[in-house]
């Protein structure tokens, strides 16, 4: 799990002096003198979130058990909405200790329990209780439990699943977003400076259209410069049908190309702006008509034909929730290891997975998460209420028993 989306959310009751994801990355770097003093700045004031972030990172990658332990308690037991409680480095178990391991995971599963009854309505609570069912590896008779009182309170997996997130994001291509132009403004005219250079070429951008169907974010990928301003201006302007997964609004991630080319004599896609006549270091535009084109969306005032959509690429949390039948991988008998276990997963339109390319994890416990995956069954994703196959991330912890 990555932690970008921790810093547009609001802590309810403590304390950040610094990022989250700030202070979970100083904490994995910390030595034993520093956290020491860091333990001793939390005791003056424990609702200081930045500080136990530092703690709980530092003595996880340490694998020091029993003052992680604590630590991951109180934030349950006082901040189970936070960020923190749900980042991989508070939700992982560490590798089983014949001591207190099973103690500790049984502790935590309660205090999980506890907080989604005291906290009925918190979706951010019920979403940090299976993450850290998913990342501890609890029982299913427990996940079970978690999800039906869930979606007795109203709350679906779709919600858990995402909860604390920013909206969900899909890539689509360039051509197949297309189809969904309702506006298109053209670029106002063709710069002077570029056209005096005898300069010409395609702009390109990288976009991201909200879920209201308008222009959030423009990058530019490549394109002469003296071309970008006109290009960016028209662009920011157009306006996209939503796009729906699974019937809910997402945000889209697409490719748009505004290709500029003269021949004098033609007449512009949109004529020059009324003060075009200014001098080029006021406006970039030149007072003649020259062709403009742009690609891969409106020709000639009409729409372009639609292209299906058949691959879309989502995030493992929200394909997660879609998940309808899962098989447990079984823990070789010879593999002394633990760890977690990526795939790459390519989702068939029948909700079956088609294709695993491993991403990172244990050689020895591959095998078997591979095994059990391919049995995995999830709900057809349905972009705009047509099925499209899915390509996301799928990880497969694995915690050693206590009795080995």
């Amino acid at each position: 799990m990555t932690f970008r989306f921790l810093l547009a959310l609001l802590m309810a009751g403590g304390a950040w002096a610094q990022s989250p994801d700030d202070a979970l990355s100083q904490g994995r770097w910390l030595t034993a003198s520093q956290a020491q003093a860091v333990e001793e700045s939390l005791r003056a004031n424990p609702e200081d979130l930045g500080a136990r972030g530092k703690l709980i990172a530092h003595y996880f990658v340490n694998q020091a058990r029993e003052p992680w332990s604590q630590h991951v308690f109180w934030l349950i037991e006082h901040h189970p909405e936070s960020p923190l409680a749900g980042s991989k480095f508070a939700s992982g178990a560490l590798p089983a200790d014949p001591l207190n391991g099973e103690a500790d995971l049984a502790r935590a599963k309660e205090l999980w329990l506890e907080q989604t009854r005291r906290h009925p309505d918190d979706a951010r609570v019920w979403a940090n209780a299976l993450r850290f069912c998913s990342q501890a590896g609890c029982d299913s008779e427990v996940k079970e439990r978690l999800l039906i009182h869930a979606e007795e309170l109203g709350i679906t997996k779709a919600e858990l699943a995402v909860a604390g997130e920013p909206p969900t994001r899909i890539r689509v291509g360039g051509d197949e977003q297309a189809a969904m132009q309702v506006k298109k403004v053209d670029p106002a005219c063709y710069p002077s400076q570029a056209l005096q250079a005898g300069i010409q070429g395609v702009v390109r951008f990288a976009a991201v259209i909200g879920t209201d169907g308008h222009v959030q974010d423009l990058q530019v990928i490549s394109g002469h410069p003296l071309l970008i301003r006109v290009a960016q201006e028209a662009v920011r302007q157009w306006v996209y049908r939503p796009t729906l997964l699974n019937g809910k609004p997402v945000e889209v991630s697409t490719e748009i190309d505004i290709p500029f080319t003269f021949t004098e004599g033609k007449k512009a896609s949109a004529p020059p702006p009324a003060d075009a006549a200014r001098s080029s270091s006021e406006t970039p535009c030149d007072g003649r008509t020259f062709t403009i084109g742009v690609a891969g969306s409106l020709v000639g005032g009409s729409v372009a034909p639609e292209q299906p959509v058949t691959r879309v690429r989502v995030g493992g949390n929200v394909q997660a929730a879609m998940l309808v039948n899962r098989v447990e991988p079984a823990y070789p008998r010879d593999a002394w290891v633990e760890g977690t276990v990526r795939f790459t997963a390519i989702i068939g339109t029948d909700g079956h997975v088609r294709n695993l390319q491993l991403v990172s994890g244990p050689p020895q416990l591959a095998p078997a998460a591979l095994n059990a995956v391919m049995q995995w069954v999830y709900q057809p994703t349905l972009l705009n209420g047509k099925p499209v196959e899915v390509v996301t991330t799928i990880d497969v912890p694995f915690t050693l028993p206590a009795s080995r």
